[in-house]
């Protein structure tokens, strides 16, 4: 199995990404950026990643979505 998780701010930069299951699944985003927090607004999440008999990763039936971060 692989995954990978990357969330996106409005210009297309990457604000959050990794590749470890346990990190994705337990702790997530904590909607900050190199240790600042970040504004709220809608940002875009792609998950890329394949379970062992080589299905796709999906989130209801999707690869990518918005998350809107509020404080």
């Amino acid at each position: 199995a692989s995954i990978e998780l990357s969330i996106f701010n409005r210009e297309g930069e990457a604000v959050y990404q990794s590749t470890n299951f346990e990190h994705i699944t337990q702790t997530g985003w904590d909607g900050t950026y190199q240790g600042k927090f970040l504004t709220p607004d809608n940002y875009v999440w792609v998950l890329k990643g394949r379970y062992t008999n080589g299905d796709p990763l999906l989130v209801q039936g999707k690869t990518t979505g918005t998350i809107r971060l509020i404080r």
